[in-house]
């Protein structure tokens, strides 16, 4: 059992349970390994969920943009529209983790998460045309939009919004 897997296992664990749930023997036996496979990749469950916590800012972040960003500028809207607002298996990950914002061990990664996806939008509603203001409100509403639907996903079970809908919030004058 490599140290990746216990990352990712820790990632289902957590959309499982919860953050504060995670715990490590219960993935231990969930993998099929012993607690001594966990402690020769990590010293405690704290630097477990760290890595777990770094490994879906990057898919959360770093690899949206990376994949966004091979998009011709007048595409990267819809592209990160139909990327994000489609139901992922890491969704209820994310929605667990959101919702343990205020861990102090949580929040400084959820809050850099929300700073680069705000981030990103925004120049994606610069390199529209937009200004610095218009840029900022429109990212503001779309990221709220988007924060607002996996909500309702989770929590409610409503379907996802049109991605149409979505999309004309980020382009249309």
């Amino acid at each position: 059992m490599d140290r990746q897997k216990w990352v990712e296992a820790a990632l289902d664990e957590i959309a499982r349970v919860g953050v504060t749930r995670l715990a490590v023997e219960p993935l231990a036996k969930s993998l099929g390994t012993t607690k001594g496979s966990f402690y020769w990749h990590f010293a405690d469950r704290s630097e477990l969920l760290d890595a777990a916590l770094e490994h879906w800012e990057m898919i959360a972040t770093r690899q949206v943009v990376e994949d966004v960003s091979g998009q011709s500028v007048r595409e990267r809207p819809e592209a990160l529209v139909e990327m994000v607002f489609a139901p992922h298996d890491s969704d209820r990950a994310e929605w667990m983790i959101l919702a343990a914002a205020d861990d102090e061990t949580v929040r400084p990664v959820v809050q850099r998460v929300h700073a680069a996806r705000l981030a990103f939008v925004e120049d994606l509603c610069r390199g529209a045309g937009w200004g610095q203001e218009r840029a900022s409100a429109r990212a503001r509403l779309a990221y709220a939009t988007y924060l607002g639907q996996l909500h309702l996903r989770m929590g409610a079970g409503i379907d996802s919004l049109p991605i149409d809908e979505v999309v004309s919030v980020l382009t249309s004058p």
